[in-house]
């Protein structure tokens, strides 16, 4: 339970860390086969002076990629759930939920 309390708090401080001063994060999505299109978002929302986002990575290569490139990123660990289907870090969840990123 100890290691749980620690790795949410960690997960509070980063998420405190993009937020605007209302506490407002944008969560996106990203994995090996689309950081060309991660790319071109980024592209994008920089021309709109937007910086309270972060990277869902689903693989280390695209963590890798965007934080060697001054992204914010956060690497999800998944795992084979039932009938082979990907489960998310729960814990990841369940605090993107608290925040109301879902």
């Amino acid at each position: 339970m100890r290691v749980l309390l620690q790795a949410e708090q960690e997960l509070n401080e980063f998420l405190l860390s993009v937020a605007d001063d209302r506490k407002n994060v944008i969560a996106t999505s990203v994995n090996a086969g689309y950081i060309d299109f991660a790319a071109n978002w980024l592209c994008s929302i920089s021309k709109m002076d937007i910086d309270n986002f972060f990277f869902i990575a689903t693989d280390s290569e695209s963590y890798e990629y965007m934080v060697s490139h001054g992204h914010r990123a956060y690497q999800v660990h998944t795992h084979e759930g039932n009938e082979g289907h990907k489960v998310r870090d729960g814990l990841f969840e369940i605090a993107l939920c608290s925040w109301g990123v879902v």
